[in-house]
């Protein structure tokens, strides 16, 4: 009997996943992030197949430019290619009208489509509030690289749970030689700027489950960035207003 999809505990039964990096020079304001993506979601998180993406932001420490992105699951691994290729050649946005990733705004934007091994909510999704996304290459020359990483899978859901993570994926990329884990973790009980800037820095400071991969793997960190979801879309979950976006740490972006 197939596995039915919700946003509590439980095991997450996907095949496909999506995750893009950006990486915007411009000043934006919280506010105007949550507006644009909010306007964004309800035509982006209705394709078919979507289940969930977390959308992180932060400013860069030095430079104050945003860096954002977002990883999504997929029921299929066909439906994140779909995706994928539909923001690529389809979706325009703006006034001219340009193709979603070539936005004047970005000065960079890389995504791909990943395999998921697996992917696990060790608490509901209302209770994920901090991402931690990794990303690595690796130079394992076998084909039974899924094979090691499913063996793989149940070692590095305990280490997450023992992090404290409310959630996680263990994601792969056989055309990309790329491996990558995102994680959540739960928000702080004062939602205050300070407290949530102090709960990104001890996320970031965890142990990384890279560490757990066998020698074997060859793998080389590539990108390694916490930051707070500004945003939550859940297309499955019911609302008035079509796709349900929630603000799962910063309260007063929350329109809904």
């Amino acid at each position: 009997m197939p596995q039915i999809l919700s946003y509590e505990s439980g095991e997450i039964p996907v095949q496909g996943a999506f995750t893009a990096e950006i990486h915007i020079e411009a000043r934006v304001s919280l506010r105007d992030m949550w507006n644009d993506q909010y306007q964004g979601s309800q035509v982006m998180g209705k394709r078919p197949g979507m289940y969930l993406k977390y959308l992180p932001g932060r400013y860069h420490e030095i430079s104050g430019d945003v860096l954002t992105g977002g990883s999504y699951l997929f029921n299929t691994f066909e439906e994140a290619e779909e995706y994928e290729s539909w923001t690529s050649s389809d979706f325009k946005v703006g006034e001219p009208e340009v193709i979603f990733w070539n936005q004047p705004l970005f000065k960079s934007a890389s995504h791909w489509t990943w395999k998921v091994i697996g992917a696990h909510n060790f608490k509901p999704v209302d209770q994920h509030a901090v991402g931690r996304f990794q990303r690595w290459k690796y130079d394992y020359n076998n084909d039974n690289t899924r094979s090691l990483l499913c063996q793989l899978y149940p070692v590095l859901k305990d280490g997450a749970e023992q992090r404290g993570a409310t959630s996680f994926w263990l994601l792969y990329s056989p055309k990309d030689r790329m491996i990558a884990i995102q994680l959540s973790f739960p928000k702080p009980e004062a939602l205050d700027y300070d407290s949530i800037q102090e709960t990104v820095q001890l996320v970031s400071h965890k142990p990384s489950l890279g560490d757990i991969f066998p020698e074997a793997l060859a793998t080389r960190l590539l990108v390694d960035r916490t930051s707070p979801f500004l945003a939550l879309w859940l297309p499955l979950a019911e609302s008035p207003k079509g796709v349900h976006v929630a603000c799962p740490i910063i309260p007063s972006l929350d329109t809904e």
